[in-house]
């Protein structure tokens, strides 16, 4: 994941639970144990909702810009 993130493989912004599960086919409390660490490293963050994402870089557009 860390991988994905620094090489911008996963974006920011763009929910990435749905799409790690459906990779990965595990169960939701694994893959929220094992991105726990992320977590805490500030390299996702939650989304009200409870997805998690890549949040955006701090000279990018302001938040709650739809621009793509």
């Amino acid at each position: 994941m860390r991988e994905r993130i620094a090489d911008g493989t996963i974006k920011p912004g763009r929910p990435v639970v749905s799409a790690l599960l459906r990779e990965f086919d595990v169960r939701r409390s694994v893959l929220l144990n094992a991105l726990a660490p992320l977590h805490k490293e500030g390299l996702l963050t939650y989304r009200r909702g409870g997805s998690s994402f890549v949040p955006g870089l701090p000279e990018g557009p302001e938040r709650g810009s739809r621009a793509r």
